[in-house]
C-alpha cells in the first residue's frame, strides 16, 4: 500500500494522477481493494488519494465572458452516498 493511502480511513477515493475529473475513481473499502486497483490501473504509485464526505452535494454553474459574469446557478443533488465511479 502506498504511504499516502495509509493516512485514510476506508473508505477513500483513490484516482489516478493523470486524467480528467473522476476518470477512473474509484471508491477502497479496505487494503486489498487498493491493492487490486493499483495493479489494474498498472501504475507505480502515481495516485490521488480523497477522504469521503457524508453530506450534500452542491453544483455551481457559471459562464464567464469576457472576464464579466453572465450567468449562474446553483443545484442540489440530494444526499450523497458512497458510490464507485469506475
Amino acid at each position: 500500500m502506498p504511504e499516502q493511502a495509509k493516512v485514510f480511513n476506508c473508505p477513500f477515493f483513490v484516482k489516478p494522477r493523470q486524467g480528467i475529473g473522476s476518470e477512473h475513481a474509484r471508491l477502497i473499502e479496505n487494503q486489498k481493494e487498493l491493492g487490486a486497483y493499483i495493479r489494474e490501473k498498472n501504475r507505480k504509485g502515481h495516485f490521488v488519494f480523497e477522504e469521503t464526505l457524508k453530506g450534500y452535494e452542491i453544483d455551481a454553474h457559471i459562464i464567464l465572458w469576457d472576464g464579466k459574469f453572465r450567468y449562474g446557478a446553483i443545484s442540489d443533488n440530494f444526499l450523497v452516498f458512497f458510490t464507485d465511479l469506475s
